[in-house]
C-alpha cells in the first residue's frame, strides 16, 4: 500500500481506518523540499448515480469549509475500474487523530468532555447556518486536531433542511439516533443536538447508553432492548460520572420530546461553557476506561471494559466482606461484655438476699432481746408521752393565737380547748391500747 501513487503527486502511506462504506488513508506528498500529509477518503459504488449522490457530501463539507470544528475538505476525484466497472469517489481532507483511537492513548475526563461538547456544539451552529441536519453524531465521526480542538466530519448521509423533513427512511446509528427518525416522524436540527446528547451520555456513563447496565456486558440483545426503551420514551437516569450540573444539559439535549430540548446548539454551548468556567475538574478516574499507560483499550471495546468493571466488582465485595467480618467481630464482643455485666449483677442481688436471710432459732433470739429491751423501753416512753403531749398543746395554742375581735375571743378559746381535750384523749386512747398489745406480748 505504500508509495502508492495517486493524482498530483500524492502517495499512499497507511490505513487510518475502514467502515461499511470505504476506507481513509494516510496521504503524502513532497513538492519543493516540503512535505504535505493529508487524508483521503476512498468509497466505492456500483453506479455512475450513486457516485453522484456521494459526491454530495464533498459538496456540503465545501459550504462549510474553513471552520475550525469541521474537517475541512479540499478536492475529490472519481474514477471507474475498468474489470469490476466500480466507480471509486475519492475525497481530500485534512489529516487528523479520530477520536476512538485518541482515546486509547491519552487520559479522557469530565473536562474534556465538556471541551468536545462545546467544541461539537460550535460545528452544530454552522450546519444550522447552512441548513444542514448532520445525520450520524457519534464518537467514529469525531476528530481531534493537533492543537487539542475537536473536529466534526463524515456527512456522508447529511440532508439539507429547508423545513422539518421525513423521508420514511432511518439514516444514522441507532444508538445515538433520536427517536423521531426512528419512527419516521417530521424531525429537525434538534435530531442532531440529540445524538450528541447521547455521545456526552456515554461519555460520563462508562461508556454505557442509557438503559444498558453498567456492571453487565454489552451485547446485541441489550442494546436492542436499551434502545426500545429510549424510543418508546422511557425516562432517562442521569449518567453516572456526570455532576448535577453537567447531567441537567446532557438530559435536556436527549430529551423524548424535541421541543424540550435545546433548541440551537449555540443556547446548548452557552450553558456548557458556565459549566467549563464555575467547575473546578478533578477526576480521578478516566470516564471512558482508557489508561494513562496507553494500554490497548478501544473507547468500543465492551470486553475490555466489562473486564475492568467486573475487577471493581470484586474489589467492592471484597471490602464489603471485611466490613461484615469486623461488625461480627464487634458485636459479639460487645453481647460478651453484656452477658458479663449481666452475671457479676445478678450474683451481688443474690449476695444481699442471702445476707438478709436469717434461721428461725435466730429469729427467736433476736426476739427475746428486743422484748427485754421493751420493758425498759415502755416505762421510757410514758414519759415521753407525757412531754409529747404538753408540746403538742403549747404548739396548739401558739397556731391559734390570731388577733380576734373582743365578740369572738370567749368562743375562740373554747374552740381551742375543745379541740385540745379531744385530741389528748385520743392521744392517751393509742397510748393505752400500744400498753395492751405490749403487756399480752411480754405474757406471750
Amino acid at each position: 500500500m505504500s508509495g502508492m501513487e495517486l493524482c498530483n503527486g500524492w502517495k499512499k502511506e497507511c490505513l487510518l481506518g475502514e467502515g461499511s462504506f470505504g476506507r481513509v488513508y494516510k496521504i503524502a506528498k513532497e513538492e519543493f523540499g516540503h512535505r504535505y500529509v493529508a487524508a483521503i477518503k476512498e468509497i466505492l459504488v456500483p453506479s455512475e448515480d450513486m457516485a453522484r449522490e456521494i459526491i454530495e457530501e464533498y459538496a456540503t463539507m465545501s459550504d462549510v469549509k474553513g471552520h475550525s470544528n469541521i474537517v475541512s475538505c479540499e478536492d475529490y476525484f472519481v474514477t471507474k475500474d475498468e474489470e469490476s466497472e466500480m466507480f471509486k469517489i475519492c475525497i481530500r481532507m485534512e489529516l487528523l487523530t479520530p477520536f476512538v483511537e485518541y482515546v486509547k492513548h491519552n487520559f479522557f475526563g469530565s473536562e474534556d468532555v465538556v471541551k468536545l461538547a462545546i467544541d461539537m456544539c460550535k460545528a452544530l451552529e454552522i450546519c444550522e447556518k447552512k441548513y444542514i441536519l448532520h445525520g450520524d453524531i457519534k464518537p467514529e465521526n469525531i476528530y481531534i486536531s493537533e492543537l487539542g480542538t475537536y473536529k466534526l466530519g463524515d456527512f456522508g448521509i447529511s440532508k439539507r433542511l429547508e423545513c422539518d423533513v421525513s423521508n420514511g427512511i432511518m439514516n444514522g446509528t441507532y444508538t445515538y439516533m433520536a427517536p423521531e427518525i426512528y419512527k419516521g416522524e417530521n424531525y429537525d436540527h434538534t435530531a442532531d443536538i440529540y445524538s450528541l446528547g447521547i455521545v456526552l451520555y456515554k461519555l460520563l456513563n462508562n461508556n454505557r447508553a442509557p438503559f444498558v447496565s453498567i456492571n453487565g456486558v454489552q451485547d446485541d440483545e441489550v442494546r436492542e432492548k436499551a434502545n426500545e426503551l429510549r424510543f418508546s420514551g422511557s425516562v432517562l437516569q442521569p449518567p453516572c460520572n456526570a455532576s448535577a450540573s453537567l447531567a441537567k444539559i446532557v438530559l435536556k439535549a436527549c430529551d423524548y420530546e424535541k421541543n424540550n430540548r435545546y433548541q440551537t446548539a449555540k443556547e446548548m454551548r452557552k450553558d456548557l461553557e458556565k459549566i467549563l468556567a464555575d467547575t473546578q475538574f478533578q477526576d480521578a478516574i478516566n470516564l471512558i476506561g482508557i489508561n494513562t499507560d496507553s494500554e490497548k483499550t478501544a473507547l468500543l471495546d465492551e470486553n475490555v471494559i466489562s473486564k475492568k468493571i467486573a475487577n471493581s466488582d470484586k474489589s467492592d465485595a471484597t471490602k464489603k466482606r471485611k466490613k461484615k467480618v469486623s461488625y461480627t467481630i464487634v458485636s459479639t464482643i460487645l453481647i460478651l461484655i453484656c452477658s458479663i455485666v449481666l452475671f457479676i449483677y445478678a450474683n451481688s442481688n443474690e449476695k444481699e438476699r442471702l445476707t438478709f436471710t436469717a434461721s428461725d432459732d435466730d429469729v427467736s433470739s433476736i426476739y427475746s432481746d428486743n422484748t427485754k429491751e421493751n420493758k425498759t423501753g415502755i416505762e421510757n416512753k410514758n414519759d415521753d408521752w407525757q412531754e409529747e403531749n404538753q408540746t403538742t398543746k403549747q404548739k396548739v395554742s401558739c397556731v391559734f393565737e390570731i388577733p380576734l375581735s373582743e365578740e369572738k375571743t370567749d368562743k375562740h378559746e373554747n374552740n381551742i380547748t375543745e379541740h385540745t381535750t379531744k385530741e389528748s384523749s385520743e392521744q392517751e386512747k393509742k397510748h393505752n391500747s400500744k400498753q395492751k398489745i405490749n403487756k399480752e406480748k411480754m405474757k406471750m
